[in-house]
């Protein structure tokens, strides 16, 4: 019923968003609303439309350089890159987007900037499971893999439910002994 429940409150969350951006297209807030709910409910191609439309109304929106760094460091990760960067000077404090600027980083290949841009958000936010997680992962691609398994042992000893839980067992599990 729960589930019913947050899906009616999404549902109803998006038609107030989607009529208030039709009313005020430049609406960044709005915007940036209907963008992470878009993104949370893995619509990806409809979140970086609204991000795209929110950057247009406000090339500095952090929020929406963010995002979109994050939901395309995949596929295009140069341009993530060039997000994420200019994120990251506009809030250099900002450990989630230290966070997305080292897994953006780690895309491009750029292990020993990952690195540095992870313990920067770690160093902030040191308990965070996805961000110890994102850490392991850099570690492995640096080789360090002592480094990557006594992470990923704390990691899992101190959490039972994080996003990537099953990607940081796999993870422990590939590293072997």
């Amino acid at each position: 019923a729960m589930e019913n429940e947050r899906r009616g409150n999404d549902e109803l969350a998006l038609q107030l968003y989607e009529r208030s951006v039709a009313r005020l297209p430049t609406h960044v807030g709005a915007l940036l609303n209907l963008g992470v709910l878009y993104e949370d409910m893995g619509n990806y191609r409809r979140a970086m439309q609204c991000f795209d439309l929110a950057l247009q109304a406000n090339p500095d929106n952090v929020i929406a350089l963010n995002n979109l760094a994050w939901i395309i460091r995949e596929q295009n990760p140069a341009q993530a890159l060039e997000y994420a960067r200019k994120a990251s000077t506009l809030a250099p404090d900002s450990a989630d987007v230290l966070d997305t600027l080292a897994v953006v980083e780690y895309a491009n290949k750029d292990y020993p900037r990952a690195r540095r841009s992870i313990e920067r958000a770690l160093k902030a936010k040191p308990d965070n499971p996805s961000m110890l997680y994102h850490s392991a992962m850099i570690a492995v691609a640096l080789e360090d893999k002592a480094a990557a398994r006594a992470t990923l042992e704390q990691l899992l000893a101190a959490n039972t439910d994080f996003p990537e839980i099953a990607a940081a067992k796999a993870l422990l599990a590939q590293l072997g002994d």
